[in-house]
């Protein structure tokens, strides 16, 4: 939609963190910080729709009194799914969306394992399952340690891709 009173999306810093950041990595991140661009550029991921119904079922079949529900399968009169969840598989042409599962990103019906998914923060490796695997060095892993950057890989544009953004080389203003 376009009321600017109701957003599709939202990302807030807490300024009580501030020390705690990096915001000039153009000489390094300090080991004792947290780089801001890996983190804004992150969250902005996220906000663009790298999210994941998984995390959904993984938390209220944890938590089903805090969802309103009485076991997991109340779940299922839900859409919990997003765009991204339809490139999640745990085999060659097995679409695989459940909790703790080893799943991986393939944009080719799960022939090509361009990277794995993490499982699920309650019941599978401990990670939110709207992020890459946490071994994997890209911009959509779980975290991100004191002194490190990253920006997106082509696994991170792969993904974006599929669900609908055009990535495209922006021209510098004049």
């Amino acid at each position: 939609g376009t009321n600017a009173g109701n957003p599709d999306g939202s990302i807030t810093f807490n300024g009580f963190y501030a020390s705690m950041f990096d915001f000039d990595r153009s000489n390094g991140v300090s080991g004792s910080q947290t780089d801001f661009i890996t983190v804004a550029e992150h969250e902005i991921g996220h906000a663009l729709g790298f999210v994941s119904g998984v995390d959904d079922v993984d938390f209220c079949s944890s938590n089903p009194a805090a969802c309103g529900v009485s076991g997991p399968y109340d779940l299922e009169i839900y859409s919990l799914y997003s765009p991204l969840d339809l490139f999640r598989f745990s085999a060659d042409g097995v679409l695989d969306m459940r909790v703790g599962v080893d799943s991986y990103f393939s944009a080719d019906g799960g022939a090509t394992r361009i990277t794995d998914f993490s499982t699920g923060a309650f019941n599978g490796n401990g990670w939110q399952a709207s992020h890459f695997g946490p071994d994997e060095v890209n911009l959509m892993r779980p975290f991100i340690g004191n002194g490190e950057s990253y920006d997106a890989t082509a696994a991170d544009l792969a993904a974006f891709d599929v669900m609908g953004w055009d990535i495209a080389a922006v021209p510098e203003p004049s």
